[in-house]
């Protein structure tokens, strides 16, 4: 059975230092834009993802003293 695309997404995520931003096109192999869309939006709501805008999102990093951030590119 294939695994789904939010774990392939989750799997491709949890490789990148936390902070690394990712654009919706990093995805794009796993499926369609509407399946993209829905599995980006419950790893948010998962907290595994956060989203900067529109199509850009991260993975969060909490520091210490200033909070959840994120890695410029």
């Amino acid at each position: 059975m294939n695994e789904s695309i939010e774990i392939q997404i989750l799997e491709k995520v949890k490789k990148a230092k936390r902070g690394s931003l990712f654009f919706t096109e990093n995805f794009s192999m796993y499926g369609n834009a509407d399946a993209l869309r829905k599995a980006l939006e419950r790893l948010v709501k998962s907290e595994e993802l956060e989203r900067l805008v529109s199509g850009i999102y991260y993975r969060p990093a909490h520091k210490r003293f200033i909070g959840q951030t994120y890695t410029k590119y």
